[in-house]
């Protein structure tokens, strides 16, 4: 809510709306008529401020998974070699082209992933526990990125478990007339 307990009488808006606590100073004196005017207007004025401090624009907020995804691993193309880099991309592309509810995981946006996402996609990808585990590691610094730029509350795919096993893929062996057909 609106304060102005410093001590030049700014006014502060002081809230936790993205999940840590943060007091944000409007730069305007402590006057009864724009106290008033904030406390109605908060949301968007915090949010506003907020933006503002910390850079995030409005395209960096609606961005989809496959975008963002993209933009990190090209960020950080520095600690990878070449080689480590292009599977790190074939990876993150075959993770944003899993299907969950009808549409590709890179096109959720960010703040819409949630930890069942994260499930689904373990529990319906058909890779065997530890290409999962593997995968799951550029998921993860994706989502961890976004956390860390205020994009999402939480990095979801820290909040579920790794399976210990997956449901095993039914092998398909091709008898002798298969084989002598081909």
């Amino acid at each position: 809510f609106p304060s102005h307990d410093n001590q030049h009488g700014i006014i502060t808006l002081d809230s936790d709306i993205f999940g840590s606590r943060k007091r944000l100073s409007t730069g305007k004196k402590s006057e009864k008529r724009l106290l008033a005017w904030y406390e109605k207007n908060f949301d968007a004025e915090y949010e506003k401020l907020y933006n503002a401090k910390f850079n995030i624009e409005q395209d960096l907020v609606d961005m989809k998974l496959r975008e963002y995804g993209d933009m990190i691993l090209d960020l950080t193309v520095n600690n990878r070699k070449a080689n480590v880099q292009k599977y790190a991309k074939t990876v993150f592309r075959i993770i944003c082209d899993f299907v969950i509810s009808g549409r590709k995981f890179g096109d959720f946006k960010l703040n819409e992933i949630k930890a069942t996402h994260i499930m689904l996609w373990q529990n319906g990808c058909g890779l065997a526990s530890q290409t999962i585990a593997t995968h799951r590691v550029y998921l993860n610094m994706v989502m961890q990125a976004a956390e860390n730029d205020d994009l999402i509350r939480k990095n979801p795919v820290r909040l579920v478990k790794l399976p210990k096993r997956v449901p095993v893929r039914v092998k398909n062996f091709y008898d002798e007339e298969e084989i002598k057909k081909s």
